[in-house]
C-alpha cells in the first residue's frame, strides 16, 4: 500500500500535504509536518493496563494484613477485626491524571473498583463484591481447582484493558477440594 501511495503521490499537485497526512497515518519515518494538539491525561491510544496487589505482603487468599498496615497478621492480634484478606485487594494505575469520567470493571464481575488519584495518575482499587465469594474466582469442575482467568477494562478516557490471566499463585490451590459450602460471602 506504501507503494501505491508513493505513485498517487507524485501525481497530485498538492503532494506534500498528502504526503504528511500519510505518513502520520502510516507511521512513515521519513517526511515533513506539522501539527498541534491538547488533551488531558493519556494518550490517544488505549492503555494496556496491569493489575497488581495493593498489599504484595498479603498478596494470596489466606494472607491476612494488620487493619493499621503495619505487617502481616500473625495471629496474636486481639479486638474486633484487626486484620484483613488482603488478597481481594488488587491496584490498576491508569495513564489518566483525574477520574473524572472513568470507571472500570473486572471481567468476572466479582469486583467493585474504586478511583483515587495518587501520585498524579488516577488508580483503581479493588474490593471483592459484596455478593461475591471465593467461588465465584474458582473453576472447580475438573479433578482439582483453578483460579478463573480475569481481567480489568477501563472505560471513559481512551480506554483501556489488561491481558487476561491468573490473578493468584495457582499452588496455593494444589490438592485442595473446596466445596461451594466454603466459598463464603463477605
Amino acid at each position: 500500500m506504501k507503494g501505491f501511495l508513493t505513485g498517487a503521490l507524485a501525481l497530485s499537485g498538492c503532494a506534500a500535504k498528502i504526503r504528511t497526512i500519510a505518513s502520520s497515518l502510516l507511521g512513515s519515518s521519513s517526511g515533513s509536518g506539522s501539527g498541534s494538539g491538547s488533551g488531558s491525561g493519556g494518550s490517544s491510544a488505549p492503555a494496556v493496563l496491569t493489575v497488581s496487589p495493593q498489599f504484595p505482603s498479603a498478596a494470596q487468599w489466606g494472607s491476612y494484613m494488620k487493619n493499621d498496615q503495619s505487617g502481616l497478621c500473625d495471629g496474636t492480634e486481639t479486638g474486633n477485626a484487626p486484620c484483613f484478606n488482603g488478597a481481594d485487594k488488587k491496584s490498576v494505575t491508569a495513564p489518566q491524571t483525574s477520574c473524572t469520567g472513568l470507571s472500570m470493571v473486572d471481567a468476572l464481575g466479582a469486583f467493585e473498583w474504586i478511583c483515587a488519584v495518587t501520585n498524579g495518575h488516577a488508580v483503581f482499587t479493588s474490593n471483592l463484591k459484596y455478593n461475591k465469594s471465593l467461588g465465584d474466582l474458582i473453576d472447580d469442575s475438573g479433578a482439582s481447582p483453578v483460579w478463573r482467568p480475569n481481567s480489568v477494562t477501563l472505560s471513559g478516557g481512551n480506554g483501556g484493558a489488561s491481558v487476561a490471566g491468573v490473578w493468584w499463585d495457582p499452588t496455593v490451590l494444589v490438592g485442595r477440594q473446596i466445596p461451594r459450602s466454603l466459598a463464603w460471602h463477605r
